[in-house]
C-alpha cells in the first residue's frame, strides 16, 4: 500500500476505533452486555487494522510476507478517561497460512469525545523466541489469560504513539 493510502487508512481506522470506544464506554455505563461485547470485539478489530497499517509505514516488520489475523484472549479495562487492551496478536506467513504465531499486544487509548482518537499507544511483539509462540490446535499461550496485576513488564519491539501517547 502506498504511504498516502496507508495514512488515509490509519485515519479511517482511528474514526472507527473512536466510535467503538464511545459505544463501549456507553454500554459499560448502562450495563448493556450485548452492546459492550460487540463494541469490544470491534475495538479489537480496529486495533488489528490500525497496527497492520502502522507496520507498513517503515517498521522492520516484513508486512508483505506476514499478515495479522487478529487479537485473541483480549481484555479491555476502562479506567477514568482511558481504555487499556491486553491480548495476543495472531499472525501468519502469507505463503504458508497453516502455521500461526501469537505476539503480546497492548494498547492504551484515551477515550475520544469526537470523531477520531487523538491519543494512544500501541505496543506489539517482544523478543522471545518465535518457536515458543507457535499456536497449536487453536490454543494460545497468552498474557491475557492472566489478571492485569500479574502481567509482567516487557520490552516491546514495536511501539506506535499518537498525541501524548497516554
Amino acid at each position: 500500500m502506498k504511504r498516502k493510502k496507508t495514512k488515509n487508512s490509519i485515519r479511517k481506522a482511528e474514526r472507527w476505533l473512536a466510535k467503538q470506544i464511545r459505544l463501549f464506554a456507553e454500554s459499560s455505563r448502562t450495563g448493556d452486555l450485548i452492546a459492550e461485547t460487540e463494541s469490544s470485539q470491534n475495538i479489537c478489530s480496529a486495533l488489528t487494522w490500525l497496527l497492520s497499517d502502522y507496520l507498513q509505514l517503515g517498521s522492520t516488520w516484513p508486512h508483505k510476507l506476514r499478515w495479522l489475523d487478529g487479537l485473541t484472549d483480549a481484555q479491555l479495562h476502562k479506567r477514568e478517561d482511558k481504555i487499556t487492551v491486553y491480548g495476543s496478536m495472531v499472525w501468519a506467513i502469507a505463503q504458508d497460512p497453516g502455521d500461526e504465531w501469537a505476539e503480546p499486544f497492548e494498547a492504551v487509548i484515551k477515550i475520544p469525545y469526537k470523531r477520531r482518537v487523538d491519543s494512544y499507544t500501541i505496543k506489539f511483539a517482544d523478543d522471545e523466541e518465535l518457536a515458543k509462540k507457535r499456536v497449536s490446535f487453536g490454543l494460545y499461550d497468552t498474557l491475557a489469560a492472566k489478571r492485569v496485576s500479574e502481567i509482567p513488564e516487557r520490552r516491546y519491539r514495536y511501539e506506535f504513539r499518537k498525541g501524548d501517547g497516554v
